[in-house]
């Protein structure tokens, strides 16, 4: 059995499926801060600054493990020598879905979110 190398195609589509499935666990987490804060009745996300501290870096995790994700997916679906195609396509569509949504979050928390407190 050969050992874990990027530079095969197979463990590219693995790596790409694990971070695009773990990209959607802190997507989740991203989604309950700003959820928690959200009031209905204002339609504002109210946060103070560790909140704020907090969604500004599960943002960047999740961008940065959807992207690799994605880069990885995309690197490895086209390959002949990948026998993992599913694997390629699945990390490819789980990260670019986890993208999107996490931009659509974070542009609603940037514009609709009030500061409070100190």
């Amino acid at each position: 059995m050969a050992k874990f190398s990027l530079r095969r195609y197979e463990d590219q589509a693995r790596v790409s499926l694990v971070a695009a499935l773990a990209s959607a666990v802190t997507f989740v987490g991203l989604l309950v801060l700003v959820v928690r804060r959200f009031s209905l009745q204002e339609l504002a996300v109210f946060y103070g600054q560790p909140t704020r501290i907090a969604i500004l870096v599960a943002t960047a995790v999740t961008a940065l493990l959807a992207v690799i994700g994605f880069g990885l997916g995309i690197n490895s679906v086209g390959q002949r020598r990948n026998e993992k195609q599913g694997l390629s396509w699945a990390g490819f569509f789980v990260a670019a879905a986890v993208l999107v949504l996490t931009i659509c979050v974070f542009t609603f928390f940037f514009l609709r979110g009030e500061s409070v407190g100190r």
